[in-house]
């Protein structure tokens, strides 16, 4: 596996590219700054979806998971934790927005 610390650079360079975003007022109101947040949260999420393992059938998650019986499960688990996770983080997103916002 690879380190964390991978992490780290996509996730700095989204917070670095919104703190800059959120004190701009943006002419044009707030069809503009949706297209503007819509445009950066699919950005995001697409480095996010780069992240995911690939949780399927010869994979290289179902090689570690197939020294087990129950391999099927522990990829379904996987599968829906890297789903959870990856709307989870939207949600957050989505909420440091409206506070941002409210705040302005």
């Amino acid at each position: 596996g690879k380190p964390v610390s991978v992490l780290l650079l996509p996730a700095a360079g989204g917070g670095i590219t919104a703190i800059p975003a959120a004190l701009l007022a943006l002419p044009g109101g707030d069809p503009l700054n949706a297209v503007v947040f819509g445009f950066a949260a699919g950005v995001f999420l697409h480095v996010a979806m780069d992240f995911l393992p690939r949780c399927e059938l010869g994979g290289e998650v179902y090689e570690v998971a197939s020294v087990t019986d129950d391999a099927h499960a522990l990829l379904d688990e996987l599968r829906t934790r890297a789903v959870a996770s990856t709307s989870l983080g939207g949600i957050v997103v989505f909420v440091a927005w409206l506070v941002i916002q409210s705040g302005a």
